[in-house]
């Protein structure tokens, strides 16, 4: 599998870089940990500080491009929402 970085951009207010790649695969689509160890390596950044927004593959093609974020520490990284409960009729 390879890793294109197509873009980079600073974001200082949420001290977050974004990106947008493109990974190009043989076989069945990589899933999401595969994909964030793969951009890990790509952008030297640690894993636990990337978050993927969304990958989109075209029809027939071996590739897909990824947006996400890279925070620069831990606190800066957004808390997961609490799922509330459904209320059972």
């Amino acid at each position: 599998m390879e890793v294109h970085v197509k873009e980079r951009r600073d974001n200082a207010t949420l001290q977050r870089e974004d990106f947008e790649c493109i990974v190009n695969f043989q076989g069945p689509t990589p899933n999401t940990e595969t994909v964030k160890e793969l951009i890990g390596k790509a952008l030297s950044a640690n894993i636990d500080l990337i978050t993927i927004n969304r990958m989109l593959q075209s029809f027939g093609l071996q590739q897909i491009t990824v947006y996400g974020c890279v925070y620069k520490n831990k606190n800066a990284m957004p808390k997961p929402k609490e799922k509330k409960e459904e209320k059972k009729n």
